[in-house]
């Protein structure tokens, strides 16, 4: 069942990001890089369900880890569900899987702990479910940690930053190089010929819808007032496929 802790906690727990220590290194599946402390941002690689892979290394020598696996979810995008396993890197099926309604708190700690011996990992695989109906970016926080005295250590922890682009309707597909200049800073132009009626919708990195246009074939927009950052467009159509193209503003 998913254990709710106090405000305190909590607002420690989404504010700091635990840094590489204690002999633990996290490495994404299939790669060298350590994501230990850091955060590893990704396109999400299709519109239906996928996972992501990361293994934590245990390198202390002296020391075997009882590994807790805590869950944060700091802005999912509305209507996403996700979950993850936890296992032993020799035995993947050995571990324990959790699902969304039991994550689906402000954080949540796995009840099952995984003992990670010198020069072994665990692995963990986190399952995400998207909502057709909204696009933009989920952020979540994975923490490994160990209880001492009955209060959970965390050691090291990774953020996992997810870019969801729409484009799942039936019809045809459009070419997604419509905006420029991209990076922009003042106007921004988005051309697209031969269909009437499109909508555009732009959305910031949240996913809060912050403009909605009508055009037809083209459009300038001011975007002097947006704050740095990255932002999403998306072009839908009656009866055509639903095309996204990422934004970036620079001043």
């Amino acid at each position: 069942m998913p254990i709710k802790g106090t405000f305190v906690l909590l607002f420690f727990m989404i504010n700091t990001c635990v840094s590489a220590q204690n002999n633990l290194n996290i490495l994404l599946d299939g790669d060298s890089t350590s994501y230990s402390g850091a955060t590893y941002h990704m396109t999400a690689p299709s519109s239906g369900n996928f996972d992501v892979s990361f293994n934590v290394y245990n390198l202390d020598s002296l020391n075997s880890h009882l590994l807790h696996v805590t869950c944060v979810e700091i802005s999912p995008l509305n209507g996403w569900t996700d979950g993850f396993c936890w296992g032993p890197s020799d035995d993947h099926l050995g571990g324990q899987c959790y699902t969304s309604s039991q994550i689906d708190s402000s954080f949540w700690v796995s009840p099952h702990s995984m003992l990670i011996n010198y020069g072994q990992y665990g692995a963990l695989k986190a399952d995400f479910y998207p909502s057709l109906g909204s696009f933009g970016q989920s952020h979540y926080r994975y923490l490994f940690g160990v209880m001492q005295n009955g209060i959970l250590n965390n050691l090291d922890s990774v953020d996992l930053i997810i870019d969801y682009f729409m484009g799942v309707t039936d019809g045809v597909v459009f070419s997604a190089d419509f905006v420029f200049p991209n990076p922009a800073s003042d106007v921004i132009n988005i051309s697209h010929e031969g269909v009437n009626d499109e909508i555009i919708e732009i959305y910031n990195a949240l996913g809060k819808k912050i403009n909605y246009l009508n055009f037809a074939h083209s459009k300038n927009i001011d975007v002097s007032s947006y704050k740095n950052g990255m932002y999403f467009i998306k072009i839908s159509s009656p009866n055509q496929k639903t095309i996204s193209n990422k934004l970036l503003i620079r001043h």
